[in-house]
């Protein structure tokens, strides 16, 4: 039975009641109950500038995606059939059961004779999905195939790759890139050819991350009536820092699937963040994704010391700051929030949910404002006005002269201390 308050799970988060209002929901005209992850690190991930994954590397990151729960894994690019066929057998010695796909790019000329044969030996390799991915000029897209590559040329090239992909016994997706510089009614003509051929899954790129989320939504809400019940799925880079808000709202119009890449690593301003887009669907939409939240920081850990890329400090939900407090009156209410035995009512969602812990720590924010009687009284010091004045000279002197610009909590307690002259008295 469905909470009456699904914004509010007791000891785990808070969020809003108007994301829940009738009239936000009824915007979201194709939200699903459910959402599977293709999770697409291994290919996108590399992509990143400076970033290469040996096969050690793309093992243990495919086991811990994995566990983690993702429905789908897309194989990485190999420079050849041999290297692919060596991942696939690496993955399966592994142990990694979960359904892995491979993206073909069939490019022109379209008449080539290879193009069956590439198809044929990639399916072959034992993977689960073929994601077809044909490719436009710009002069085609641009002129919204009115020169001699023609609308109808299209349609008969993706009926044809489709149903030969399909004969040869794996799921098979279809897409292009650029899609959001693609005519809206050229681009639902193009899915419904793939739909009608039989395609297991159609798939939607914002390749260079220009869509509103607004027009996404639209975007993919027109692809899903024009495909009927075939599974939409959304794949968004961050050009402009919207990936996230975009896989949003493509998932509000109706796409049941996602492509998300481990800390939004990828070309250019990297793709749709995994721990992101997911921890947003599970929490504030309530959309089961399958994946376990409280495993998030530890996947973002191992992937970024296996691309050498550091997260941003302040990145949401695994950044070095996300559970980090400092100002004196964050402090107050953090401490209000735990000792209430309510911690949700001071954050979105309690750190332990996505596999973090608070950490407190003492800047020049702090030492104003109730911060330091607060955190005494907690260690059991007894003190007087004027040891608390004692205490804030010396910590800020140590403030200022490190390197980070903030103590850490035993470094605190040590300067209390000294200043104090006398250790913490035992609690009663």
């Amino acid at each position: 039975m469905a909470s009456e308050r699904p914004w509010h799970v007791p000891g785990r988060w808070y969020t809003s009641p108007h994301n829940w209002h009738e009239n936000v929901r009824g915007g979201m005209v194709g939200l699903p109950r459910q959402v599977c992850v293709k999770d697409d690190t291994l290919r996108e991930g590399e992509e990143t500038p400076g970033v290469v994954f040996d096969l050690k590397d793309r093992v243990e990151i495919g086991v811990r995606l994995q566990d983690i729960g993702v429905a789908e894994l897309e194989m990485p690019m190999a420079s050849s059939l041999e290297e692919s066929a060596e991942v696939t057998k690496e993955f399966k010695r592994a142990g990694i059961k979960c359904r892995k796909s491979y993206i073909y790019f069939r490019t022109p000329p379209y008449e080539a004779s290879t193009w069956k044969d590439d198809i044929k030996r990639r399916i072959d390799l034992g993977l689960d999905h073929l994601t077809l991915s044909l490719s436009f000029s710009r002069e085609d897209t641009w002129s919204d195939f009115g020169g001699e590559f023609s609308k109808e040329k299209v349609e008969a090239i993706i009926g044809e790759t489709v149903q030969y992909a399909k004969n040869q016994g794996a799921t098979v997706g279809f897409g292009w890139p650029n899609q959001t510089r693609t005519y809206l009614d050229t681009l639902k003509r193009f899915h419904k050819a793939a739909a009608d051929a039989g395609v297991d899954r159609t798939q939607i790129y914002d390749s260079l991350g220009v869509g509103l989320p607004a027009s996404i939504r639209h975007l993919v809400s027109q692809v899903k009536q024009a495909v009927g019940k075939t599974p939409v799925l959304i794949h968004v880079h961050n050009d402009f820092g919207m990936a996230t808000a975009n896989t949003l709202a493509g998932i509000e119009g109706g796409a049941e699937w996602c492509d998300l890449v481990v800390n939004g690593l990828g070309d250019r301003g990297g793709n749709a963040s995994f721990e992101e887009v997911v921890s947003a669907l599970e929490i504030l939409y309530g959309v089961n994704t399958g994946i376990k939240l409280d495993r998030l920081y530890e996947l973002s850990k191992f992937v970024a010391k296996k691309s050498g890329v550091k997260c941003q400090p302040h990145k949401a939900i695994v950044g070095q700051n996300s559970f980090m407090e400092e100002s004196a009156g964050h402090h107050r209410s953090m401490h209000a929030a735990i000792v209430g035995g309510t911690p949700e009512a001071y954050v979105p969602y309690v750190p332990e949910t996505v596999g973090r812990h608070y950490t407190k720590i003492f800047g020049t924010t702090t030492m104003y404002g109730g911060a330091i009687e607060i955190q005494l009284d907690d260690w059991g010091f007894q003190y007087s006005v004027q040891d608390i004045e004692r205490v804030r000279r010396r910590a800020l002197k140590e403030i200022r002269s490190s390197k980070k610009g903030y103590l850490s909590e035993p470094e605190f307690k040590k300067i209390c201390a000294g200043a104090l002259k006398r250790k913490a008295a035992s609690k009663s």
